[in-house]
Order: C-alpha cells, then structure tokens, then sequence
C-alpha cells in the first residue's frame, strides 16, 4: 500500500508544480494530465484539476457547477478567488459575489480587500468584474443613464 500511495504522490506532486506554474489559457481534458492515473489523492487531484481551470468565459453549466463544488468543499483564499473571477466572466456575478462574502468571512476583511485589489487589476481586461467591484463599492456602477 506504501508504494501505491508514493507511486501517487509522485504523480500528483509533478502535475501539481506544472499547474501552479502556469496559468492555462484553454481547457485541459482531465484524462490528458497526469494526475488522472493516480488512484489516490482525490483531494489533491481536484485540486490540480482546479488550479489549471483558466480565466475564461464560456464554460458549460456542469463545468460551474464542478467550479462551485470544489470552491464549497474545499473554501480556500485561491479557490474563493478564482471561483468569484470565473462566475464572473461567465455571466453569474451574484454567484461571485457570494464567493468573496465566503473569502470575508472565512479569512477576514483583509482577505477580501486583498482579493478586490487584485480583482480591480484584472478588471481592465476583464470588464464582467466591474459588477461585482460595484457590490463592494470599488466603483461606480454603471446605469443606461450614464452611457447617454
């Protein structure tokens, strides 16, 4: 059982340097990584398979779905974080906001104010933020009167 469970480790701990080194630009199937042939570590398997999830929008109902799961099992500051950025540009940013008053509430304000500065930053490429930095206060919100 020893050599089964490091055999796994090793698989796990390669894939999961590779994803937390790189930021994925598309979606990479699970039965292509590595970390799908472990029969062990669910935990770390999910995890690797969250952190390569890009910051992209188009993803499918179930693919939320798995986003929101994994955020709600395992509410981390990164997992919150990402959660909130990806329901964002997809469309669900009440399902984002949620996700950072989770991030607040778990870790504290300063958590969350560090997540809204870095969620700011990105909102320069990534307008789908701006509603929910309107939430928070971060900036104005925009009506169809402003826009005349």
């Amino acid at each position: 059982m020893t050599v089964i469970f490091w055999k796994n480790y090793l698989i796990v701990e390669s894939d999961y340097h590779k994803a937390t080194r790189k930021i994925e630009e598309d979606f990479i199937p699970e039965e292509m990584q590595a970390v799908s042939q472990a029969i062990l570590l669910d935990e770390l398997k999910e995890t690797v398979y969250f952190s390569r999830f890009p910051l992209i929008s188009g993803y499918s109902q179930s693919l939320l779905e798995r986003v929101d799961v994994f955020a709600n099992r395992f509410p981390r500051r990164f997992s919150l974080i990402k959660s909130a950025y990806i329901f964002a540009l997809n469309g669900h940013q009440d399902k984002a906001i949620i996700q950072l008053i989770k991030l607040k509430d778990i870790f504290g304000i300063s958590a969350l104010e560090e997540a809204l500065s870095y969620l700011y930053q990105e909102s320069e490429k990534a307008p789908e933020l701006l509603p929910v930095l309107a939430h928070f206060g971060l900036v104005k919100k925009v009506s169809a009167a402003d826009n005349n």
